[in-house]
């Protein structure tokens, strides 16, 4: 008499293979969804950044900061929002949250940049913010990827940087 009913083993394995798919497309949903925090995150951050380079902080300068590791020391509610941010050796690069910031000294003054540590892993697009907006790029081919490639902007840039909105309401604040 045979049995028209699949083994147990073989219900086993179509388990155990459902299972398996299902965490790995959770996985991958996963991975997008932190890639996508670590921009928007990074986004905020730079506006808070910008705000103090430009602005000058809470005693009035003469001239904005040279350095990111100038900024944090000296605004303790800055450093408090931005928790777990690190200045690398340099004085000037700032890793949060998988990106990591830079002052550019320009003729028009410091432009604040921002690209991910590790494209495309920590994050994809790059940010350049001025007293006049914020600039992005998608950055599809991991040009500006970790400390060595940060983003160049200029005429030897690549084409791509568009205007972009501050984000608005949690996170652009201390």
């Amino acid at each position: 008499m045979s049995d028209s009913r699949p083994s147990r083993w073989l219900t086993r394995l179509a388990l155990a293979a459902v299972g398996t798919l299902l965490v790995l497309v959770t996985l991958s949903c996963l991975r997008t969804f932190a890639r996508h925090e670590n921009q928007l995150d990074a986004l905020r951050a730079a506006v808070l950044l910008e705000r103090v380079v430009h602005a000058g902080g809470p005693e009035p300068r003469s001239s904005p900061p040279r350095a990111l590791g100038e900024i944090l020391p000296a605004h303790p509610a800055l450093s408090r929002r931005l928790n777990d941010a690190r200045i690398l050796e340099d004085g000037n690069t700032l890793l949060y949250h998988g990106y990591l910031f830079d002052l550019l000294q320009t003729s028009e003054g410091a432009l604040l940049r921002a690209w991910p540590r590790r494209h495309p892993t920590t994050g994809k697009d790059a940010f350049l913010v001025t007293p006049g907006g914020i600039l992005g790029h998608p950055n599809r081919a991991g040009r500006w990827s970790g400390t060595a490639a940060p983003p160049v902007p200029g005429p030897s840039s690549e084409g791509g940087w568009r205007p972009v909105p501050a984000p608005a309401g949690a996170g652009t604040t201390y």
